[in-house]
This record gives C-alpha cells, sequence and structure tokens, in this order.
C-alpha cells in the first residue's frame, strides 16, 4: 500500500514538475517575442529614418531649378571656396616642420598632406609598425603649434577604438620625456608620476574618445556611436571646433548597434559615406589609420589590395600614405599613393625614428645611426675578444684545439 501511495507522490511531483518547466519555456517564449519586437522596431525606425532622409533628398533635387544659380547659392559657393583656399594657405604643420629642413623642401608634409579642413587623409601600416605611434606623433605636433586661421593653440580629437585613452596621453608624454613606453612593468615611480601630472595639461587641448566613453559601449566602434559624435560637434555651435580629428583605426568600426546583422563591410561602407559628408561639414582635417595587409609580390603595387577590409575608403580619402617602416635603419617611408591635389602621387617622404618621435631624415640624423651600429660592432668584437682571453685563461694560458675562432667545437678526431 506504501508503495503504492509512493509511486502516485512521484506521479504527481513529475507531473507539477513538468507544468511548471513549461511555464518557464512559455515566459521565455514571451519574452523572446518582446525583445523580437523591440529589435525589429529599432531595426524599421532606423531604415525609416533612413528612407525618410532619401525622400527629402530627392525631393530636394525635384523641386530645384537647374536653369539658373540664385545670388544666395552663388554667395555661398563664393564663402566656401574662401574659406577652403584660406584654410589651405594656412594649414598647419603635419609630424613635424618639414619647412626647417632644407633637404625636405622637394618632398615633404606640407607639400603633399593637405592638412586642413575638408580633407580625409587615410594612413596605411601592417600591424605594429606605427599606427599608435603616428596617432601621438600627430597629436603632440599639434599641440606645439597654434592655428593660423585662429590664432589660438592647437585642439585635437582622437577617435580611438584600439589603445585605452591614458596609453595614448602616455605616448605622448614620452615624446616629450623621449622615454621609451613599453614594458609597463618597468616603469618607475617618478614615471608614472609624471604621466598623471601630465594628463590634465594634455586634456585641455586633446580629447580622447575610446569605445566605452563615460560607459557608452561601442562609442567608437559602432557606426551609431561614431556618427552621435559627428552629429554633437557640429551641433554646438558656442563651442570652439577641434583643428584635428584622428581616427584610430578603420577596420575596428564594425558593429552597428542599431542593425547589428549588418556585416563588417556593410558597416564600413557607411561609414565611409558617413566621413566623405562629415569632412565637408565639420572644419578639420579627418585623419584615418587604417590596417594593411603584410607586403607581398602581389600587393606590391597595387594599394587596394593592401587594405584590409572595405575598399571604399580609398575612393573618399583626398591623400592617402602608406608606411613602410625599416627599423634597423631606423627610418619609415611614406609611400604617396594618392593626392588629389597634388602631383607627387609614387614619391616617397623619408622620416628618421627617435626616440618614439618621427624627426627629418637628414644626413646628420643618418650619420648617428650608423654610429650607432659601429658602436654596437665594436662592442660585439670586444666581448668575443674577451671571451676568447677567458678561454684561454682556463686552459691554463693554453688556447683549446678543439675549438674553432667563433668558439663551436670542432667534429672529434677519428
Amino acid at each position: 500500500m506504501s508503495d503504492k501511495k509512493s509511486q502516485k507522490s512521484e506521479t504527481v511531483e513529475e507531473f507539477e514538475r513538468r507544468i511548471e518547466e513549461e511555464r518557464y519555456y512559455d515566459r521565455l517564449r514571451k519574452e523572446t517575442s518582446r525583445d523580437e519586437a523591440v529589435v525589429r522596431h529599432s531595426r524599421m525606425k532606423a531604415e525609416r529614418v533612413r528612407a525618410e532622409q532619401d525622400e527629402a533628398d530627392l525631393a530636394t533635387l525635384r523641386n530645384a531649378n537647374f536653369g539658373i544659380q540664385t545670388a544666395e547659392s552663388i554667395a555661398e559657393i563664393i564663402k566656401n571656396n574662401t574659406d577652403y583656399i584660406a584654410a589651405a594657405k594656412q594649414k598647419m604643420g603635419f609630424i613635424f616642420d618639414s619647412k626647417a629642413v632644407k633637404e625636405s623642401e622637394d618632398v615633404s608634409f606640407d607639400r603633399v598632406v593637405p592638412f586642413f579642413q575638408k580633407n580625409i587623409i587615410l594612413i596605411g601600416a601592417v600591424s605594429g609598425e606605427g599606427k599608435s605611434t603616428t596617432v601621438a606623433n600627430i597629436a603632440y605636433f599639434l599641440m606645439m603649434q597654434k592655428n593660423p586661421r585662429t590664432g589660438k593653440p592647437a585642439k585635437i580629437l582622437i577617435l580611438s577604438n584600439e589603445e585605452k585613452t591614458e596609453d595614448i596621453y602616455n605616448r605622448i608624454t614620452c615624446l616629450g620625456t623621449g622615454w621609451k613606453y613599453s614594458n609597463h612593468d618597468q616603469l618607475t615611480p617618478e614615471q608614472i608620476e609624471r604621466f598623471n601630472k601630465a594628463i590634465p595639461a594634455l586634456a585641455s587641448r586633446t580629447t580622447v574618445i575610446n569605445q566605452n566613453h563615460n560607459g557608452s559601449q561601442g562609442a567608437t566602434t559602432s557606426i551609431e556611436g561614431i556618427e552621435e559624435i559627428f552629429e554633437n560637434l557640429i551641433a554646438k555651435k558656442d563651442v570652439e571646433p577641434y583643428d584635428a580629428i584622428l581616427l584610430d583605426y578603420y577596420q575596428n568600426v564594425c558593429i552597428s548597434k542599431k542593425n547589428p546583422h549588418l556585416s563588417e563591410f556593410e558597416v564600413q561602407a557607411r561609414l565611409t559615406r558617413m566621413l566623405d559628408g562629415y569632412k565637408n561639414v565639420y572644419p578639420a582635417p579627418i585623419v584615418v589609420l587604417a590596417q594593411l595587409n603584410p607586403a607581398s609580390d602581389e600587393n606590391a603595387n597595387y594599394f587596394p589590395a593592401k587594405l584590409q577590409g572595405r575598399k571604399l575608403i580609398i575612393n573618399v580619402a583626398t591623400c592617402i600614405l602608406e608606411m613602410i617602416v625599416d627599423k634597423k635603419n631606423r627610418v619609415t617611408k611614406w609611400k604617396v599613393w594618392k593626392s588629389r591635389f597634388n602631383d607627387c602621387v609614387g614619391e616617397e617622404i623619408e622620416t628618421g625614428f627617435e626616440s618614439g618621435r618621427f624627426v627629418p631624415y637628414t644626413e646628420q640624423f643618418k650619420l648617428k645611426v650608423a654610429e650607432y651600429w659601429a658602436q654596437r660592432e665594436k662592442y660585439k668584437l670586444d666581448q668575443q675578444t674577451k671571451e676568447k682571453n677567458l678561454a684561454i685563461d682556463k686552459n691554463n694560458g693554453l688556447p683549446d684545439a678543439f675549438k674553432e675562432p667563433d668558439g663551436k667545437r670542432e667534429s672529434e678526431p677519428k
């Protein structure tokens, strides 16, 4: 009798468990359905906004009078033209003052790089060969300048989706101190104190927005984040504009918050169109860093094959530079792949590299590098001589007959 009661109790418990399990899955289905509705609503809202904007653009064209320009439109064109040429004549220095170096006058950044408003400057480099260093160098040199047009100290905005904000500030500090920014565990308390003291001063001139800015996830990795940043800058007419905007780097803007189904290629296509539009509105050049594939026979003479990800950024960039690094000789070649308003495609600018900074590649710098390697070679020879002398001493003053001059043992005699 007790066995029957026990079996009945177990049956009831199993039934109740299944009922509770079904209730749980039913709640999940309802929650999932609500979540899907929210996502679909957000996606449809974004697509509707784009459709409405497209329709407004087409309506503007439908209603336009293409037969004649109004006085207002002509005045606007003249103003834009005057402002653009004035900006070109009063552009700021890029990376270093090449005007001060006679050897760099023929092929220089000042001649090649349109570092003023309505320009996108694309800089490509293989991973680990200087994108973050380039960002720090551009910011560092801009902070040494005043904008010729405003007479005010230059301000820089850095949109970083790779490095942390503190790393960028520390890199800039190291350019002024000559320290090498690596092996963080070996930094001294004095260096850390110097970094921390420098941050408030740097932050007054250089603003860094990273992918988690103020807790906002994807601020610099989503197209919506980039869009909101630019819209914010354009809307605030009472705020002094930045003198340059740096994006490090192109391929890491790879998601859409409103349309998560978009592929990275689709995101980068929208990013390209977005930057092309903002470059014509915001009064500062936009510098975009990009990741390149390692050099090969297939891509040696074709930049699109080098560029990782979507290639559309090449179409809207007004200047394209490739960084080719020779670490042994401490020289970086900046190959010009595109320069819309200068006849310098195919040319190369050479810069030296010293204490983290790009410097003019002068004869004096070349001699310094040659002296460095001569000293290294001398030190190596001295060490080899010391090792030979030690070997002789250990052998009671007699050389080891079974060792070759380079210290390798000969084969045993047969």
